[in-house]
């Protein structure tokens, strides 16, 4: 499938397509603000590169982002001290470039005091990475390598991996969502996603399968145990990772295409697996990322179940 670059009115593409790795605790920020914090030092390391450590909004009231000086990873970095972290009401940042927006390369954080790990809470924290689809290398073994080390160090409720079309800015979403959801919904593959908002609901569940789909204990435990992922067919490898239990398709991530008869059957045993602990209703991230067509929502989020 070509690249994806649907270009918008600010010199960068509205839509684009390229990869996405998300993971999602619940609990008080500050005590998963040094996990994070190695996460964060993992990807300056050994993930970006140098030139796409560019530009940046550090701080929940941050409203654009500015181009990196001398004082921003230092400003990062605090963000995630545990000890101001567990003070602070909201915390949140994007590093990332080279471009400004819409990037190769962005590490996105957000959490807050309110995500606390109690029983009817829905509000969890996220660490989202995104990377341009050339980070692949002619397996897929990097990316899959990648997801289960920040597994290991995050020790999330859920998490994955996955091609994704990305937009741009708030501004440019109505538009934005009028070309990427026909192409999701062509294309089972493609993620899409708002972690800022998705993150108030989302609690303790999964967004669903991915090509690499993580489970933390307390799911793993909700679907069955690990006897229950012998029901996955030998497409889907699946391993011990950290505390919880990771399924990948094998091979390269793929866009799939229902119109040529092609919709991913690995990642659909998966999401059947998965069913019931799969957070589906979404509605802000609907209200956003569809334009409010819910019914549209629901069928990208069953997409691989009806």
């Amino acid at each position: 499938m070509d690249p994806i670059r649907i270009e918008g009115k600010y010199g960068a593409p509205r839509v684009r397509d390229g990869l996405i790795l998300c993971f999602f605790r619940q609990d008080r920020f500050g005590g998963w603000a040094a996990a994070v914090g190695k996460a964060f030092e993992h990807w300056l390391s050994a993930v970006v590169p140098k030139e796409a450590v560019a530009h940046a909004a550090v701080g929940s009231s941050a409203n654009k982002v500015e181009p990196v000086d001398g004082r921003t990873v230092a400003a990062c970095r605090e963000q995630l001290d545990a000890g101001k972290a567990a003070k602070r009401k909201i915390t949140g940042f994007e590093l990332g470039g080279p471009q400004k927006l819409n990037p190769d390369h962005l590490f996105l954080v957000w959490g807050s005091l309110d995500a606390e790990r109690k029983a009817g809470n829905t509000r969890t924290n996220v660490v989202e990475m995104r990377l341009p689809t050339e980070f692949l290398d002619k397996t897929g073994d990097a990316l899959a390598k990648l997801a289960a080390d920040l597994a290991a160090i995050l020790d999330p409720d859920s998490g994955y991996a996955s091609l994704a079309l990305h937009w741009s800015t708030d501004s440019e979403l109505i538009r934005a969502s009028d070309e990427q959801v026909p192409l999701a919904l062509r294309h089972p593959g493609f993620d899409l996603h708002h972690s800022a908002v998705t993150r108030y609901h989302l609690g303790r569940r999964t967004r669903g399968a991915r090509w690499w789909t993580y489970l933390g204990p307390e799911l793993v435990t909700a679907v069955g145990g690990t006897p229950a992922f012998a029901t996955l067919p030998p497409e889907v490898e699946v391993a011990a990772v950290g505390t919880g239990v990771a399924m990948r398709v094998k091979g390269l991530p793929r866009p799939g295409d229902v119109n040529r008869k092609d919709d991913l059957p690995p990642l659909r045993a998966m999401a059947k697996l998965i069913e019931p602990v799969t957070f589906f209703a979404d509605e802000d991230f609907g209200r956003q990322v569809f334009a409010d067509e819910q019914e549209l929502l629901a069928r990208w989020e069953r997409r691989f179940l009806d």
